[in-house]
């Protein structure tokens, strides 16, 4: 739909849109910023699961060497009690004492048995643990090293978006201070609304649809609308924001 009308702008006015326009881009910012932490976050969580899984199979192998320990200790006593019990055994003053000996022997000797058989089964335990450690902690290298170069570009990126955003707060601050200044009506409608909108607070319409909530007019109710067209005042009738139109000559905004 053409027009041929042309709008006049004041600065403020100007500002104003530049104002909204720095707004958006602020919440875009703050979008990618997110979206940057979340990634590189996902990355060092990855990594650490995988860190605290290796940790854990640490431990895991600690336990079985102190378990394996202290039966090989307790497999020591048992041979030297043995031989202690032998050596009375050879000496026994009767038979019932020489028996009795025997039985303690073989309790003793049984008991040994089980204990080897125990360590020989957490060896074999132990070794198991071991390769999964070995293997786990090769992959979580490989893990650091396929991600190193990521994570600094991600670091790097969201730099960048950190100081971008900054400056951006620091134009907006001076902007909304020159706006209150001079036309604080302007900032009172922007704060009101701007959570309402998403920030998009003063729609564009110069193509005959609304830029907030894309309805398109009739060409007879756009007519009307830029008739009465009051920057700050012309509202939407579809969904309440603030309308405005695009200067002709300019065709758009220049920021300030």
């Amino acid at each position: 739909m053409s027009l041929n009308i042309f709008y006049k702008y004041s600065d403020d006015e100007k500002k104003v849109i530049n104002y909204q326009r720095k707004v958006i881009k602020k919440r875009q910012l703050e979008i990618k910023i997110k979206e940057k932490e979340k990634q590189i976050k996902e990355i060092e969580n990855f990594i650490s699961e995988k860190e605290k899984e290796l940790e854990k199979l640490g431990n895991t192998l600690k336990e079985y060497q102190n378990k394996i320990r202290e039966l090989k200790e307790k497999a020591k006593y048992l041979r030297e009690k043995i031989q202690e019990l032998k050596k009375l055994q050879e000496n026994a003053s009767s038979p019932e004492e020489f028996k009795k000996l025997a039985r303690e022997i073989a309790k003793l000797e049984k008991e040994l048995l089980e204990t080897q058989e125990d360590i020989i089964d957490l060896e074999g335990a132990y070794d198991e643990e071991k390769e999964k450690y070995q293997a786990l902690f090769e992959e979580i290298k490989k893990i650091k090293e396929e991600n190193e170069v990521v994570i600094k570009f991600l670091k790097d990126e969201l730099s960048k978006l950190e100081e971008e955003y900054k400056k951006l707060e620091e134009e907006l601050e001076k902007l909304k201070s020159e706006i209150k200044e001079k036309n604080p009506h302007y900032m009172e409608i922007f704060d009101k609304y701007k959570n309402l909108y998403g920030a998009l607070v003063f729609s564009d319409v110069t193509d005959g649809v609304c830029e907030g909530c894309g309805m398109k007019y009739s060409s007879v109710e756009f007519m009307e609308i830029l008739r009465k067209l009051q920057f700050g005042k012309s509202r939407c009738p579809y969904c309440g924001r603030f309308i405005y139109i695009r200067e002709f000559e300019e065709n758009k905004f220049e920021e300030k």
